[in-house]
């Protein structure tokens, strides 16, 4: 049993043998890298909690207090993801019967997955939270996430639409609302979002007509055909954020249609949209080039190529940055819960089914990020139609890998798989890696779920 340690350098970090199971782990990072990333996970947050309360706690990788959640958002934040919001159908019993009620999750909680240690962790947020939402559109800027929209409903507020914008700090982990000038958004949930150069970019949505319609002249709007919504409808709003005011950026080319539940991706200076639903759902697909605000339709080069089926409440996920996406599940054209993945190679201009998984779980409403390298987590969501009674909400992540897991994770596999032997050992290596290593080792049920 032993370790070495490089200060700013590749270091071995341990070299154990349990039950004939001898491990390496090799690290290409620093003591310092690590060191501070275990600051920003816990040492700082303790300092901010009140009332002497640990605002860090660890999570069960499979609690409901995880995944049943639907219209969240997740986004990636250094080696971190952070899921935030949603709502879930809250069961009651009272005067002989049961009752299912929306529960909206709280504004000041944040969970956080260790993508390197496959750990969950909880966190309490301060400051000036917004209210509890599901369909609000979120990304990252910075040390900054940037968070838009939604829809609140409240005991005390009442039900409706929001157009604001909130910030949270990730390094002080505390909310405050962000006070823009220039025309705002529509009131809406169900759009996209994504960021670049510094600019927090918005696409679509679905909630109530303007007051002033004429107001929003450039912005087209589609009526939901419903006998009892048309006080609401699409819309095909493009804004941004950029320092500290909303601009409406004038495109050129094919511009989408108005539309909400759809999936958006940013690789390089490009933005990706496929499907939602207007009326009917959709499978057309779009790329915004960022540099020339030129919207393109995308086809594939072969028109009797497989496509995708027509879907809302899906995901799409950057791949690399060679411009591959992943697509994976929703709601589609028949009212049925999706679980097929599919791949774009704009090298082949096609969509391909995706091969990854033999037998893929259903997935709708959810939220997807990368992970690690070569890596797509998805969070949350349901496992069947959201039609249904009682729908299935997702009991754990799914992790689609088109790459093998790193030396590191494979190691923590093992170690995870004799805990008894391992616990004893793991105080020989470096602090900061035994840290991580015994929180993923106490956290119960860590493992994913696929």
């Amino acid at each position: 049993m032993s370790y070495r340690v490089v200060t700013g350098l590749c270091y071995f970090n341990f070299n154990l043998c349990c039950h004939q199971h001898c491990i390496g782990v090799w690290r290409c990072s620093t003591m310092e890298h690590d060191e501070e990333r275990q600051r920003w996970m816990f040492a700082e947050h303790d300092e901010r909690c009140e009332n002497g309360e640990n605002c860090v706690e660890p999570m069960n990788a499979k609690s409901p207090k995880l995944h049943r959640r639907v219209g969240h958002v997740a986004v990636k934040y250094k080696n971190f993801v952070v899921v935030w919001g949603g709502y879930e159908d809250d069961e009651q019993y009272d005067n002989n019967a049961y009752t299912r009620e929306p529960y909206y999750h709280p504004a000041d909680e944040v969970m956080l997955y260790d993508c390197e240690y496959e750990v969950w962790h909880g966190v309490r947020i301060h400051g000036d939270p917004p209210p509890r939402l599901c369909g609000a559109t979120a990304g990252v800027i910075g040390d900054r996430m940037l968070l838009f929209g939604g829809f609140m409903e409240d005991r005390q507020l009442g039900t409706s639409n929001v157009r604001t914008v909130y910030e949270l700090d990730l390094n002080k982990m505390a909310w405050k609302q962000i006070w823009a000038d220039g025309v705002p958004p529509l009131a809406c949930d169900k759009l996209v979002s994504w960021c670049y150069e510094g600019k927090f970019y918005l696409f679509g949505g679905f909630g109530p007509w303007p007051d002033d319609p004429g107001y929003y002249r450039d912005v087209r709007l589609a009526a939901h055909p419903g006998a009892m919504r048309e006080d609401r409808c699409w819309n095909d709003q493009l804004v941004r954020l950029a320092d500290g005011r909303w601009e409406w950026p004038e495109t050129r080319g094919d511009r989408p249609t108005p539309r909400a539940a759809h999936a958006a991706a940013l690789v390089g200076s490009r933005a990706y949209i496929f499907g939602g639903r207007l009326g009917n759902r959709l499978n057309d697909f779009y790329c915004l080039d960022l540099e020339t605000m030129v919207w393109t339709k995308l086809e594939p080069s072969d028109p009797a190529a497989p496509v995708p089926a027509a879907r809302s409440w899906h995901s799409l996920t950057a791949l690399d940055d060679h411009g591959r996406l992943l697509l994976y599940g929703g709601f589609d054209a028949l009212s049925q819960p999706l679980a097929d993945p599919w791949i774009w190679s704009p090298s082949g201009q096609r969509w391909s089914p995706c091969t990854w998984l033999s037998e893929p779980p259903i997935r709708m409403w959810h939220a997807a990020t990368p992970g690690e390298a070569g890596e797509v987590v998805l969070f949350g969501g349901l496992a069947s139609s959201v039609l249904l009674d009682q729908p299935t909400y997702a009991s754990g992540s799914v992790f689609l890998r088109e790459t093998p897991k790193s030396l590191i994770r494979l190691c923590l596999d093992v170690l995870d798989a004799n805990r008894e032997t391992s616990v004893p050992l793991v105080w020989f290596t470096p602090s900061p890696l035994a840290d991580g290593i015994i929180a993923r080792l106490t956290a119960c049920g860590s493992k994913p779920v696929v």
